[in-house]
């Protein structure tokens, strides 16, 4: 704090008051040292860790330790020619939770490097030295071992030495051709969702509820999010009660990873994936290979415009309420509560909002995503998705966070009176 070569300054809370002299704490020796008005502007307010300093005032005294430096300053008259060195108020330092914000996106880029170099890949069979790593990628010594370090510093890599290795976080997620892998789903981000991001603001001012224009996602889009969706199913097949229903609809179901997950987990489930034509096509091929092609039918329909088929007792709507308006959610509800038998339920999981909006931090920022890509609505919150279940005519509406940050609600039909 203050002017001045010191070592280590620690920085304090300070009230002005007046102060006319300082005394230093030496040991056993205590020295008192009388400071002119003039000489205050110099004043080293600091503390450093070598020893312990004391400043007194006609006010009472506070003492510092070496952890933390309270004290009290008078009032200085301002003087136009030396004020190096004087607190005014409250001291400043930078301030790192900002500085952090502002270097997120270094962070997610570092990320971006390690999965599109394959390095956790590399690194699957065993710790690599920074020499050979450098070799396989083809990237000077030098600049991959920054790199590296930064993976190290983001808990990504580990290091011993010379050599460098997966955590656990690297090892479960981030090699190639393991069922958890999600580096193209964060590949996905890399080239689609971060380019967007940079024009927030303009997508900001341009969007507008109920928007008709949405931008189309990319082709690999679904397969990008199979793996993670194949998580998220199976905690929803842990975590609800699916052995009083026969038939599961999986609306917007993309590649079929929930159904898949959610008849792995229960034998006695049927379901039918519907979605788009073109992602249809990718369902069909990743339930073919789960071995689940006689239990996960498919249905290539726009649930927007389609009708639904028929014969599920069980609804589910994954992250999937964003892409059309309120009104055709609403209208979606009413023709789900229509179709269900007695006893019957619907589930909506996602990334749902609390009810002041601002948490979970993912579903929060998740809104903008679908800012970014003009979707015709954002993500609500559990009470408005529960009023227009209510609205529906769905009874017993629950809600819970299974997977965070994914949450679900659930509406069941009572028998018809």
């Amino acid at each position: 704090v203050g002017g001045g070569d010191h070592p280590t300054p620690i920085v304090a809370q300070a009230e002005l008051i007046d102060l006319g002299s300082r005394e230093r704490n030496s040991g056993s020796r205590l020295e008192r040292i009388d400071v002119e008005r003039a000489d205050l502007y110099n004043l080293p307010l600091c503390l450093e860790r070598t020893h312990r300093r004391t400043i007194l005032s006609p006010f009472g005294r506070d003492e510092n330790s070496t952890d933390q430096l309270n004290f009290r300053l008078a009032h200085v008259p301002k003087s136009p020619h030396r004020t190096r060195g004087l607190i005014m108020g409250t001291t400043r330092r930078p301030p790192l939770d900002l500085l952090d914000l502002a270097t997120g996106y270094q962070r997610a880029k570092t990320l971006f490097a390690l999965v599109e170099l394959e390095i956790p890949t590399m690194l699957a069979a065993g710790p690599l030295s920074l020499d050979e790593i450098a070799r396989r990628t083809n990237i000077h010594p030098t600049a991959v071992d920054r790199l590296l370090c930064a993976g190290v510093a983001l808990g990504l890599l580990a290091r011993e030495r010379n050599l460098f290795a997966n955590t656990p976080t690297s090892a479960n997620y981030l090699v190639k051709g393991t069922e958890s892998y999600l580096g193209d789903y964060l590949c996905k981000q890399d080239r689609t969702s971060y380019p967007r991001w940079a024009e927030l603001v303009q997508h900001l001012r341009r969007w507008k509820p109920g928007a008709p224009t949405q931008t189309a996602p990319p082709d690999d889009a679904p397969t990008a999010h199979h793996n993670l969706a194949l998580m998220i199913g199976a905690a929803l097949a842990a975590s609800y009660d699916f052995s009083a229903h026969s038939q599961l609809l999986d609306l917007g179901g993309g590649t079929g990873a929930m159904s898949i997950a959610i008849c792995r987990a229960h034998p006695h489930l049927r379901a039918v994936v519907v979605d788009l034509p073109h992602v249809i096509e990718h369902a069909r091929r990743f339930i073919a290979e789960a071995g689940l092609a006689d239990r996960v039918t498919t249905h290539a329909a726009d649930f927007k415009a389609d009708p639904l088929p028929t014969g599920f007792d069980v609804a589910l709507l994954a992250n999937l309420l964003s892409v059309a308006s309120e009104e055709t959610n609403r209208h979606l509800f009413k023709t789900l509560y229509e179709q269900l038998p007695d006893h019957g339920a619907v589930i909506i999981s996602g990334w749902i909002l609390n009810d002041v909006r601002t948490h979970p931090l993912l579903p929060v920022l998740f809104c903008l995503e679908d800012v970014c890509w003009n979707a015709p609505d954002v993500e609500r919150t559990a009470s408005t998705y529960r009023c227009w279940l209510q609205a529906a005519g769905f009874q017993q509406i629950a809600y819970c966070e299974y997977c965070p940050p994914t949450s679900m609600l659930v509406g069941r039909r009572w028998p018809r009176p």
